[in-house]
């Protein structure tokens, strides 16, 4: 089907605009007809306009662009690269509309915005009638308290399993957080109340500072024994911890050990090195803290750090090395609340009766 001339006609005169306030006004004029006419035209017709709009819109006022984006947004066949150009606009004013209700935008623009813009465009994404998977991802991981809780209480969205992790992760000391995905109401809010129920109860039994019951102690003791990582792994063997043990004895006899040893060898990306400072500033064996650093869980990583009173900043290194990668922000705050609800005394002690309990079970 050929294109209607008049279209055609008012196609060109836009194009052939050179002053920028003109080719402004060409570009709202040129919108308004695409708006008039957009139920009748083919996809064939709406790509033509696109590629003519696209050139414009950059000279259209920020009024215009803000106006544009509202009507743009709820239409069915708006002209994908113009939305897409709206969607990544800095000003959350011309982003918002399509971000939150544009049916035209596709996965990898929406996943572009989410992980380059800030907070107001991923809780515009939030609250999008669907969003799948691979965006709450980005969301999740990226988006602070206030963007978590529109996406957990929004029922068009799904979570893949790692979502879910971290959402009851969060769960556990956010009742906000709880109560948003309970309403949804769904299959989804149900298994998610039940995972939180759990994990609470775990958190309640396990989580100690100072002067706690000595049977949560020993819940704790057990936790940590039965997460470190099985002996034999080769990412635990002793023979790769020879040399970077014996410079650090070196220096432990020469001037001693502070934090700010082993905060030195993560920040150089010597792993090895900073489990070897723990190890001797603890007076443990080495294969332990290797096995206690690639545990399933963090809970040991923890548990250690604590017990040499570090602050969080290399806890946060710590934990970054061992994942590989910095912590989204929503574990990282878990695991902070974790930490500091954990005294270094009991720390201490947990370690060294984990320890005795490991030599008892091997006679």
């Amino acid at each position: 089907m050929s294109v209607d001339p008049a279209i055609m006609a008012d196609l060109e005169g836009a194009l052939a605009a050179r002053d920028p306030v003109e080719r402004g006004r060409a570009g709202e004029r040129l919108a308004d007809l695409f708006l008039a006419r957009a139920p009748s035209l083919a996809e064939e017709h709406v790509a033509v306009f696109d590629e003519v709009l696209e050139k414009l819109v950059g000279d259209i006022t920020f009024k215009a662009r803000v106006a544009l984006a509202e009507r743009f947004a709820d239409c069915p066949n708006a002209p994908r690269k113009v939305v897409r150009e709206f969607a990544s606009d800095h000003a959350i004013a011309v982003a918002r509309p399509v971000l939150e209700r544009c049916e035209r935008l596709d996965l990898e623009t929406l996943l572009s915005v989410a992980q380059v813009r800030g907070q107001e465009h991923l809780v515009a994404m939030a609250r999008r009638r669907s969003v799948p998977a691979e965006l709450s991802d980005v969301i999740v991981e990226r988006g602070e308290r206030r963007v978590v809780l529109v996406l957990a209480g929004n029922p068009g969205a799904a979570f893949s399993p790692d979502a879910a992790a971290i959402l009851v992760a969060r769960a556990q000391t956010d009742d906000g957080l709880a109560r948003s995905v309970a309403e949804r109401g769904d299959a989804f809010s149900g298994r998610f109340a039940t995972l939180v129920a759990k994990a609470r109860a775990h958190v309640r039994a396990t989580l100690v500072g100072d002067g706690e019951d000595p049977d949560v102690v020993e819940a704790l003791i057990d936790r940590i024994v039965g997460e470190i990582a099985v002996r034999g792994d080769k990412r635990t063997l002793i023979g790769q911890f020879a040399e970077p043990m014996a410079s650090v004895q070196e220096r432990a006899a020469e001037n001693g050990l502070t934090e700010l040893d082993a905060l030195g060898a993560l920040l150089d990306g010597k792993t090895a090195e900073a489990l070897c400072v723990i190890a001797v500033m603890q007076g443990l064996p080495i294969e332990f803290i290797a096995r206690a650093f690639h545990a399933a869980t963090t809970a040991p990583i923890l548990v250690l750090s604590r017990a040499c009173d570090f602050r969080w900043r290399t806890v946060k290194q710590l934990l970054a090395a061992k994942l590989g990668r910095t912590m989204p922000d929503v574990l990282a705050e878990d695991a902070r609340a974790t930490y500091e609800r954990l005294g270094p005394s009991t720390a201490r002690r947990v370690l060294r009766q984990a320890i005795a309990k490991e030599r008892g079970a091997k006679h």
